[in-house]
């Protein structure tokens, strides 16, 4: 279309103003060209604006607005975050010594204070761990996931488990 277009333009213009006015043909050829040029340039823009245009528009509509993808990743690390506490209360529970067992309470605060302390010592980050919900969220996995609960688990309060309070920041952290 651009051709067919500047074609014309110079068969029809052109051709006349040259033998109107003798102008030498290099010069109309680089006002010919000059004008293409431009033409070219301008329909380039404006390509790319619409382009650019339906991409802003693809990705809002497709992406942002559509957050099913986003709430199914935020539930999956969700239920990866629980089962990493309750991994991790399983494997400390299970190193305790026999003669260790107490109340619920101590366990949850012991399992605490023992994961805060390895995970310090493996990765040199404080993390805050909470024991209560660790030890809630082990007790509340299935029986289908094999003999469950192990032998000496300690049993939670199930109200302790419902109410229990967020984890209390330790008093060297801010």
């Amino acid at each position: 279309m651009l051709v067919v277009s500047g074609v014309a333009f110079f068969v029809n213009v052109a051709m006349v103003m040259l033998t109107d006015l003798k102008m030498a043909t290099s010069l109309l050829l680089l006002l010919f060209a000059a004008f293409m040029g431009l033409r070219a340039s301008k329909m380039f823009g404006q390509r790319r604006s619409v382009q650019a245009l339906e991409l802003a528009h693809m990705l809002y509509y497709r992406s942002t607005s559509n957050n099913s993808e986003l709430l199914s990743a935020l539930a999956l690390r969700a239920q990866d975050e629980h089962v990493k506490e309750a991994l991790l209360a399983h494997s400390f529970l299970a190193r305790r010594p026999p003669g260790a067992q107490g109340p619920p309470e101590e366990t949850s605060q012991w399992l605490q204070s023992e994961v805060e302390n390895w995970l310090l010592a493996q990765s040199g980050c404080e993390v805050a761990f909470d024991g209560t919900r660790a030890l809630g969220h082990l007790q509340s996995l299935t029986p289908s996931m094999g003999k469950y609960p192990p032998p000496g688990f300690p049993k939670l309060d199930p109200s302790a488990t419902v109410t229990s309070p967020e984890a209390a920041p330790s008093s060297d952290n801010p």
